[in-house]
């Protein structure tokens, strides 16, 4: 899987080429993500992880996104970081007595055997292991504006997000698997609040030792008109389905604000609902460009 990697970043570049000379390169916007989830899966597995990310934005009906994430993760247990979040998983897995069934990154279809029949979530013994860290997965997104924004009171969008395997799964930073993801998104201007959500499919890749189930996210959220002219408040909420056989679906829940100008600011704390979700979450974003700012509606 690592020596396509460079392939499959050389691919995608090529394929982008031809939209980015169409008007992707207008309106271009940097920012600095710093974010801290601190999950705790039962007696199953605890995790903390610390990101700070590197944002490339840029485009105006369509635009291309870029996210390079440099990761400190500490966990008890073996914890996949795929592309919808943690997921805790029995470390047994990795012991080779079974492999994936069929799916992205499982070739040949092999069938699931005896570690498919395990419990994640049963309690394992294991000491909290010290911090790692080193760059995470690429994040690509590619989203479209198909009707309204601008100066409409509506908007909806077709997004479509890749995470390329760049990071090392020995350390628990990924999966070493690609994850897609296509979804629709809205917003809509309801007097002087704005409602905003989003519904998308993600199918993940499957590493040789445990099967990923292909998932949907849906997400809704509503946003305050402008305080003091250049800060508003947002709320969320979010529902994520079970990516590993045994698990609950996630639900989370959000909020925070975000402010205007020529340097642009957003902050917010997540905790989860239900399910294997965060126990709390924050990030803190600056972002430097010309496009309209907006909050950060996906965990």
């Amino acid at each position: 899987m690592r020596a396509a990697r460079p392939a499959a970043l050389l691919s995608l570049a090529v394929a982008l080429m031809p939209a980015a000379r169409g008007g992707m390169l207008d309106d271009p916007e940097v920012a600095l993500v710093g974010s801290f989830v601190a999950n705790a899966f039962g007696a199953a597995a605890e995790v903390d992880i610390q990101a700070t990310t590197l944002r490339l934005r840029t485009g105006d009906r369509l635009r291309l996104r870029a996210d390079v994430p440099f990761l400190r993760v500490r966990s008890s247990n073996e914890v996949l970081g795929a592309g919808l979040g943690p997921v805790p998983v029995d470390p047994r897995r990795r012991g080779g007595t079974g492999g994936a069934g069929p799916g992205p990154g499982a070739p040949g279809g092999a069938g699931p055997s005896e570690p498919d029949q395990l419990d994640p979530f049963e309690p394992i013994a294991s000491p909290r292991e010290e911090w790692t860290s080193g760059l995470g997965d690429l994040w690509l997104g590619l989203d479209w504006t198909l009707a309204g924004g601008g100066a409409k009171e509506y908007r909806a969008d077709l997004e479509l997000e890749a995470k390329v395997p760049t990071a090392d799964e020995e350390k628990n930073l990924g999966t070493g698997e690609l994850d897609l993801r296509i979804g629709v998104a809205g917003e809509y201007e309801l007097w002087s609040l704005s409602a905003f959500g989003g519904l998308g499919f993600n199918r993940l890749g499957d590493p040789p030792w445990v099967r990923l189930e292909d998932a949907l996210d849906a997400y809704a959220g509503i946003e305050s008109p402008p305080l003091a002219e250049r800060v508003f408040l947002f709320g969320w909420l979010q529902g994520i389905e079970a990516v590993v056989a045994g698990e609950s679906s996630r639900a989370l829940a959000g909020v925070g604000a975000r402010g205007l100008g020529k340097v642009r600011w957003q902050v917010q704390v997540v905790t989860g609902l239900s399910g294997p979700a965060p126990d709390f979450g924050a990030s803190c974003a600056l972002s430097f460009g010309l496009d309209r700012a907006g909050p950060i509606r996906r965990v």
